[in-house]
């Protein structure tokens, strides 16, 4: 079965010629998009070989293909080595897949080994680094402008979750979102206020806020930015998780302002303290991706029809 799977990882803002449906697996980050599947079924979606130049960051099949997955899951592929937001985004995308009515089942044990697998490593060789992920980074940033107060979270995705459960303790979070049946599901949570999405211009009169929500079309604009620096310097600050960035290129970007990249490096100099441990899960990931091969070679021997694929 792994003989036979073909991954492009792509781009993140490279736009797909056409939209991947149940026949292959794929996810899509603020740092790539994967499609992945059995045989040429990738293909259909995306042509690496007639690609621009650029677009395409690999292009693996078989053993090396379920490797890099598995790098990819653990955090090992990312700028911020270790972090666990992706573990989150890969299960919605598992999800996505099973609901597709065209789904490949014949796929759906590679992912749910996948899955197993990286928790595995994990839990052996990557838990000492659970504070590299988006959220903690931005405690990380957020408590070294402000100690205590309101923060403002714009989104109510999983990363907005995230920021509750981390920041939660410490400060007071005015959540405010599109989604009002979210927003009225995550009030029900301790130290969280809804705020009317409606009434969005009203949030920059706070000195925290984090911005979750993605758009193609920055929402954040000079005017807004404006109302906001009109709290003290010292005591501001605003964080941008979003990709593309939600700020308006008029935005003046200053120190008060963080956007996913400073993130990104802030997380580097932490990982460079974790390079062993890092070392020793990609050293581990060899390993199993090498058992899970010899499985899936042993308990789903190819047809003769598919063989043409491995």
């Amino acid at each position: 079965m792994i003989s036979k799977m073909t991954l492009i990882n792509i781009e993140h803002n490279v736009e797909l010629p056409n939209s991947p449906d149940g026949s292959v697996f794929y996810i899509k980050t603020c740092q790539r998009q994967i499609i992945v599947g059995l045989g040429k079924s990738p293909l259909k979606f995306y042509d690496p070989d007639h690609a621009p130049e650029g677009q395409v960051k690999n292009f693996l099949f078989g053993h090396n293909a379920y490797k890099f997955l598995l790098e990819t899951l653990c955090g090992l592929r990312s700028r911020l080595l270790g972090e666990n937001e992706i573990v989150g985004q890969f299960r919605q995308a598992f999800k996505q897949f099973l609901e597709t009515d065209n789904r490949d089942n014949a796929f759906i044990p590679v992912l749910e080994k996948l899955l197993k697998d990286g928790k595995e490593i994990r839990t052996h060789y990557l838990k000492d680094i659970s504070q590299l992920s988006y959220s903690g980074l931005a405690r990380q940033c957020l408590q070294r402008k402000i100690k205590t107060g309101p923060v403002v979270v714009l989104g109510s995705g999983q990363l907005a979750v995230d920021l509750i459960k981390v920041l939660g303790k410490r400060y007071q979070i005015i959540l405010c979102a599109r989604n009002l049946e979210r927003v009225q599901e995550l009030e029900q949570k301790d130290h969280v206020t809804a705020h009317p999405y409606d009434s969005l211009i009203d949030v920059y009169k706070y000195s925290a806020i984090i911005n979750t929500i993605s758009c193609k079309k920055p929402f954040i604009t000079k005017e807004k930015i404006k109302i906001w620096k009109q709290n003290p310097q010292e005591s501001r600050i605003f964080i941008d998780l979003a990709s593309p960035t939600a700020f308006d290129s008029e935005v003046q970007l200053d120190s008060s302002i963080k956007l996913l990249a400073d993130l990104f490096d802030l997380g580097e100099n932490i990982s460079n303290l974790k390079d062993q441990k890092v070392e020793k899960a990609r050293e581990a990931i060899k390993e199993i991706s090498a058992k899970r091969y010899h499985y899936f070679k042993l308990n789903f021997p190819l047809n003769g029809e598919e063989s043409q694929f491995a």
